[in-house]
């Protein structure tokens, strides 16, 4: 069935985020990510304003139909004039506003400064999930934070109270995930709840808001007999850590250790025993130690890879229907055969592609890291459940 043209329109704005010229879309490139850093790609006629506009610390935000589809600063401009067609075009190439907390470090006291961190072994937060990003943004960007570093304009929005109660702790060493953004990231795969964190510009501020994915593994299905998936490629992999092993404060033999090790069926299938060591002589928390080698396990479970082609309908339309962070639900088979597996998910990326005619592509993407999956039995086949790398084209003309 065929889906209405949508409206795509984009802007140059200040560094203080207000909206300073209209650019005409030559080409535009989105990737969105969730838990990670969009980028754009705009192409977009040469004006002496439009490029003044482009200047660094400046950005851009576009727009489909009036819903912000990305906002960021300008990592990059460049000038093209080929005299042979004549068209003088300004490309800029950006990045989503998230970056801010990829650019910093957890500091352990996030009021003082960067030289001065000499009062907390770590950055400490227990509580539900949610809260504990919400709380890391805070401090370490936010209001919270160090005015100095502080994210100008920077405004905590929703807390949704979700997701596992635990301590998260968090220093800027060389152990482990040492970013604010790659702490977050380590966050939503431990909250349970596959939270993501949200950004959205306004003139004067930007609202970061820790989101939950909404369910609709039951009204967004895709599959070969519905005529909304036409191509697929499927890849199962084993895991890279079944076994871990954490040490933690003490010398040589009398080091205090903790064996951590999978009891997921989808991992020992695989009928391999796959060890990691992991170095954490800062601590003698049994407590803690455990928990390092509980989210080794997690991040390196087993993976299993489906590349499918979708076809956009009125029963499952982009942002109408759907939209990056929600979870939905792929059949795997072929059209009047047994389906050998069901890929339930949350959408994790997002990439958008527009011309100068309007004609736009639209590719999700679902599963990464965390992905996990069963194989089912011929009588489990319609309910078997996989984390998967998904890849599916939409041609919206």
């Amino acid at each position: 069935m065929a889906v209405s043209e949508h409206s795509w329109t984009a802007f140059a704005r200040t560094a203080s985020y207000a909206l300073s010229a209209a650019l005409r879309i030559d080409t535009l490139q989105i990737l969105r990510k969730h838990m990670d850093v969009d980028t754009c790609v705009l192409t977009t006629p040469f004006d002496p304003d439009v490029w003044a506009a482009l200047a660094p610390s400046n950005g851009i935000v576009a727009y489909r139909d009036a819903v912000q589809q990305f906002s960021g600063p300008i990592t990059a401009r460049q000038l093209n004039w080929d005299p042979t067609d004549g068209r003088p075009l300004i490309t800029v190439e950006c990045v989503g506003d998230i970056v801010t907390l990829a650019d910093r470090l957890v500091m352990p006291n996030p009021t003082l400064a960067a030289d001065n961190q000499t009062v907390n072994d770590y950055w400490i937060y227990t509580g539900v999930t949610s809260t504990a990003m919400w709380r890391l943004i805070s401090d370490q960007a936010g209001p919270t934070c160090y005015a100095p570093r502080r994210v100008p304009g920077l405004v905590m929005g929703a807390d949704p109270g979700v997701g596992t109660n635990r301590t998260w702790q968090q220093l800027f060493d060389a152990a482990g995930p040492h970013g604010v953004l790659d702490e977050l990231a380590v966050m939503s795969v431990g909250s349970g709840a596959n939270l993501g964190v949200r950004v959205t510009s306004a003139a004067g501020q930007l609202t970061f808001d820790v989101v939950q994915p909404r369910d609709l593994t039951g009204q967004i299905r895709f599959s070969a007999d519905m005529r909304n998936l036409v191509g697929i490629f499927y890849r199962e992999q084993a895991p890279t850590v079944t076994n871990a092993l954490v040490a933690g404060q003490g010398d040589l033999h009398a080091r205090l250790r903790k064996e951590v090790d999978t009891a997921d069926p989808l991992a020992t299938r695989w009928g391999r025993q796959i060890w990691s060591y992991i170095d954490r002589r800062d601590t003698a928390d049994t407590t803690v130690l455990t928990q390092a080698g509980a989210d080794a396990l997690a991040q390196g479970t087993q993976t299993v890879s489906l590349t499918v082609t979708l076809t956009d309908t009125q029963a499952a339309t982009y942002l109408r229907d759907w939209d990056l962070g929600d979870q939905v639900t792929v059949y795997v088979g072929l059209p009047g055969q047994a389906q050998i597996a069901t890929v339930a998910d949350v959408i994790r990326q997002i990439s958008l592609s527009v011309d100068n005619t309007s004609k736009e592509v639209i590719q999700p993407a679902i599963g990464t890291y965390d992905a996990t999956a069963i194989i089912p039995t011929p009588t489990q086949q319609r309910l078997a459940v996989a984390g998967a790398a998904l890849r599916g084209l939409i041609s919206n003309k």
